[in-house]
């Protein structure tokens, strides 16, 4: 009844003042404007976005990493007060001196238990020098840190090695050398080849794939340290586990102590559209993330997954082409995304 007064009434006002029908005919259009693009507009700034942006992303692993070396321990031939020539980290030559012991008189030597005894009963002969007077038999990095894992984690017995193997190791178990008195059989120092070193890691076996022997590699240090390393083996062990051994002969300041530490192992390096992973859905078996179009509607549009990492998804930027060849528009930067 109250529509059919209405339009009665506007029907007349029309006949009256033929000119208002071309009032009403703007308040039409106006409303149905408001309607198609202000409402959509307000709706869609009411919902939150983020601009999504392009960069890159380290892929890799954190893994507790665990360092092999070549290296000697050079015990004392005497007890006594030592003497040495070097300091942490110096490059010694074959043949030079590093130590001197001034011998203690017979009746002061006593018999004295050391500390270092169960450090050195940990050690094979080959990685032992004895009877040398204090002098290099091989050139390399002087270190006065020992930790009795210089025999365990050399090259020649890295690939034997289980994760079981290194599971008590820690950096607590380094010491450091007698810096005065010292007793018979004690270590006075180590020399460590600075020709090469290696860093161990167990992996799952499906993580350990994307390293292979034609790429190189970075390691990432606590402290921030980045080392560039390339693959030596691979090995599967027990578990669903697999050794991975890099390689490398860069030089870092503390590696001649360093022996287990936690680290991130980059494999490559992913450029492209930064998504957050939470905002992506899936539509008839497609990804894809909902972009705020220029009317401020909020469109599909379907994504090809580059990389992930936590929670962030590297995507293709603009265009790709799907499996059948087809040109596909995707997010480009920029873009509005609703979270």
């Amino acid at each position: 009844m109250a529509k059919s007064k209405i339009r009665g009434s506007i029907k007349h006002n029309i006949k009256r003042n033929p000119k208002l029908f071309w009032v009403y005919l703007a308040i039409v259009l106006v409303i149905l404007y408001v309607l198609i693009y202000v409402v959509p507009s307000i709706n869609g700034a009411l919902k939150s976005t983020y601009t999504v942006t392009y960069g890159e992303v380290e892929i890799g692993d954190q893994a507790t990493i665990y360092i092999a070396r070549d290296e000697d321990v050079y015990l004392a031939d005497d007890t006594g007060t030592i003497k040495t020539y070097r300091e942490e980290g110096d490059m010694v030559k074959k043949g030079s001196r590093i130590a001197q012991i001034n011998v203690e008189a017979e009746e002061n030597q006593g018999d004295k238990t050391s500390k270092y005894s169960g450090i050195v009963s940990n050690l094979k002969k080959k990685n032992i020098k004895e009877h040398t007077g204090g002098y290099c038999q091989r050139s390399g990095v002087y270190s006065a840190f020992v930790d009795g894992y210089e025999s365990l984690l050399s090259p020649k017995n890295m690939t034997k090695l289980n994760e079981s193997d290194l599971k008590s190791i820690s950096k607590k178990d380094l010491v450091q050398v007698p810096s005065r008195k010292i007793l018979k059989g004690e270590p006075m120092f180590k020399v460590v080849s600075n020709a090469r070193w290696y860093v161990l890691c167990f992996l799952p076996s499906k993580a350990a794939e994307k390293y292979d022997e034609y790429s190189d590699f970075k390691v990432i240090l606590e402290d921030g340290e980045e080392i560039s390393v390339f693959l030596y083996d691979k090995i599967k062990k027990p578990g669903k586990k697999t050794l991975v051994i890099f390689q490398t002969n860069r030089y870092y300041e503390d590696y001649a102590k360093l022996r287990v530490v936690k680290a991130n192992i980059v494999s490559y390096t992913e450029s492209g559209i930064l998504l957050k992973t939470n905002t992506i859905k899936e539509e008839d078996g497609v990804k894809g993330v909902y972009v705020k179009d220029k009317v401020g509607n909020f469109v599909f549009k379907p994504i090809k997954v580059l990389a992930e990492k936590g929670d962030i998804t590297v995507v293709e930027k603009s265009y790709y082409y799907d499996e059948k060849g087809n040109y596909i528009e995707t997010v480009s930067t920029y873009d509005q995304v609703l979270k």
